[in-house]
């Protein structure tokens, strides 16, 4: 082990007297799916949108799997941002958007409605040792099922968009924060481009 893990190994003894050290971790939006839209499919009818409330408000603790920074743990607000990604793409893509979308019910006057839930978020994070420092190492996958109904409520589109990422950072176990936020931020622009691919580029909605 590495001086900057051996330094590491003795803050995580004082965070467990301190019951744990705990840093919260800001996640990145992504603007990349909107960059991702064809002009060609651009959805002029007006679309109504509805994110489930787990999805929105998503904010995980995760913590190493290592047990040399096992103590330490990193709050996430992976909701907000993906909620911020979504939004963004989708302004780019639907010219006129309608409010009051449901789990259900398109808004008043839509002919679409676009639901967002989730399926699966995961991250994972190890502290590599290193002859002179350590390796903070970050996984990230994220999928959400969407579904496309027209005004009756017959489904049109129903698929699972996903995106994963991973990201290593040199450092102590602080270092996780940073390598955390780098893949879940990948996670969150790759579901983005997906979304794009699956749903908006797809041409069935008009």
């Amino acid at each position: 082990m590495g001086d900057q893990l051996r330094i590491s190994a003795f803050v995580a003894v004082a965070c467990l007297v301190l019951a744990g050290c705990s840093v919260n971790t800001a996640v990145p939006s992504s603007g990349a799916g909107a960059a991702e839209v064809m002009t060609s499919r651009i959805v002029n009818s007006p679309t109504s949108f509805y994110i489930s409330p787990d999805l929105a408000t998503l904010a995980p603790k995760i913590s190493y799997e290592s047990y040399s920074c096992s103590a330490w743990s990193f709050p996430t607000n992976v909701g907000a941002a993906l909620t911020q990604t979504l939004q963004s793409t989708n302004s780019s893509a639907f010219r006129n958007v309608v409010g009051g979308g449901s789990l259900n019910q398109a808004g008043q006057g839509a002919s679409y409605n676009v639901v967002f839930t989730l399926d699966n978020f995961e991250s994972r994070l190890n502290a590599l040792p290193g002859f002179w420092s350590g390796t903070m190492s970050a996984t990230s996958e994220i999928s959400l099922h969407v579904s496309v109904s027209d005004a009756s409520g017959y489904q049109v589109i129903r698929t699972i968009v996903d995106g994963d990422g991973n990201a290593d950072v040199p450092g102590t176990c602080a270092a996780g924060s940073q390598a955390l936020s780098e893949a879940i931020g990948k996670a969150l622009k790759r579901v983005a481009e997906n979304y794009v691919d699956k749903v908006i580029n797809s041409g069935i909605m008009h």
